[in-house]
């Protein structure tokens, strides 16, 4: 479903969609539900600002194993009757019928496929949300002002339920639930312009942004089974339940940016541009670091056939030179350069938990600097005979200085493995 309408100044538009499947295997289904609103609005002549935002709810139920690899395999022969065996896996009392209890299907192949099918249950929920506001600006008529900014948030959560496959379900009981989230804002600001002088044309643009990363999982189950089989919570445990929860991926970057560009009668062009980023992601732990790096480009171009037009003969249909130059920066990811101890859990006969740190089997670099990529590229394109017969050239270096990488180091040191 659909809904738009404007008028001299404002414009709108929401749509609303939902959507319902089942899987070719049983108990497996998937539902979404996605919802889309936007809208402009014009302040004045030279100012407009736009709005929107898109949620979307997902369901899916029992993603099931790919059962035909199972006849390709070998495993199930051509024979197998799936109509037939599909529900002739479990005991009377209950849980995975077996031989041992003398069940009457204790011998039916593939009754453990069918019961994961039937039995255990994992549901899932994942919601995402993302608004965005834009405001652009005409200042003059050879410069425009743009600011955005958006928030992307993505959850998921969820909820597995296995009963115990044992005699009237009294063994490998289970039951976990657990989140993920994951936030992401970014704000950025640019003007750009455009403006002819006699036979020059300068461009360009001028960029500001920020950017912000955080993910969070938290996660708790059962431990050696479930007390009342059937009864999913996390106070059913057999043995201490396990919990988990951290926050992971927090990272921030600041840039500011820059392209200038010119040319003259379109036969003669230039282009530079620069960036400077300022990353979270290389600060120690301390507050020293490499974290702030630049890294420029630069390119021209010649289009001789233009400029010497006069001079070059008939057959020579077009003739270009061009040249680059262009270095790359880049970071690592969040928690890379910073060591800290490692929470290990063990247990006891008893079923109790116990803790202990352990110092992590991977050095870091204490000046480690970002990554360096420089390119260099010489080329020509000419073009002859009305574009019948073409020439092109191009000759590429590129050299990376400063790479982050891992590289493994002797166990007697003490670690396995080293940052540089």
């Amino acid at each position: 479903i659909s809904v738009s309408g404007s008028s001299e100044k404002t414009s709108f538009y929401t749509s609303l969609s939902y959507k319902y499947a089942n899987g070719t295997l049983p108990n497996n289904s998937f539902d979404r539900v996605s919802f889309l609103a936007k809208a402009s609005h014009k302040l004045t002549n030279k100012v407009e600002i736009e709005a929107s935002i898109s949620f979307a709810n997902s369901n899916p139920k029992n993603a099931q194993p790919n059962i035909g690899e199972l006849f390709v395999d070998g495993t199930w022969g051509r024979t197998y009757d799936t109509q037939y065996f599909r529900k002739r896996y479990k005991g009377s009392h209950g849980g995975l019928a077996s031989a041992d209890y003398g069940d009457e299907y204790g011998n039916n192949p593939g009754r453990s496929t069918w019961w994961n099918i039937y039995e255990n249950d994992y549901s899932q929920k994942e919601t995402s949300v993302r608004p965005t506001l834009v405001l652009t600006a005409d200042l003059t008529d050879w410069m425009k002002f743009r600011a955005e900014g958006n928030y992307n948030y993505y959850y998921t959560r969820y909820e597995s339920k296995k009963p115990g496959d044992g005699y009237a379900n009294t063994n490998s009981g289970y039951y976990g639930m657990g989140l993920y989230t994951k936030e992401q804002t970014n704000f950025n600001a640019s003007f750009t312009f455009n403006k002819s002088v006699s036979d020059f044309t300068f461009g360009g643009f001028i960029r500001g942004e920020y950017y912000n990363n955080m993910q969070q999982t938290m996660a708790e189950n059962t431990n050696g089974g479930l007390v009342v089989p059937n009864q999913y919570f996390i106070a059913n445990s057999i043995n201490t339940p396990s919990y988990s929860g951290k926050i992971e991926g927090e990272k921030r970057m600041l840039s500011l940016s820059f392209q200038a560009s010119a040319s003259w009668k379109d036969q003669l062009f230039l282009d530079v541009t620069g960036r400077n980023d300022w990353s979270s992601s290389l600060v120690y732990s301390d507050g020293h670091g490499n974290y702030s790096y630049f890294y420029p480009s630069v390119s021209g171009s010649w289009l001789i056939h233009e400029t010497l037009r006069d001079q070059l003969p008939e057959w020579i249909s077009f003739a270009k030179i061009r040249a680059s130059w262009a270095q790359v920066g880049n970071d690592t990811e969040a928690y890379t350069i910073n060591s800290a101890y490692s929470l290990m859990t063990g247990q006891l006969q008893n079923g109790d938990n116990i803790y202990a740190l352990s110092i992590p089997s991977t050095a870091y670099s204490n000046d480690l600097k970002p990554e360096r990529k420089n390119a260099w590229e010489i080329g020509l394109d000419w073009r002859f005979l009305s574009n019948r017969i073409g020439l092109d050239f191009t000759y590429y270096k590129e050299n990376t200085k400063n790479q982050i990488m891992s590289i493994s180091v002797p166990g007697i040191s003490g670690i396995n493995s080293q940052y540089i």
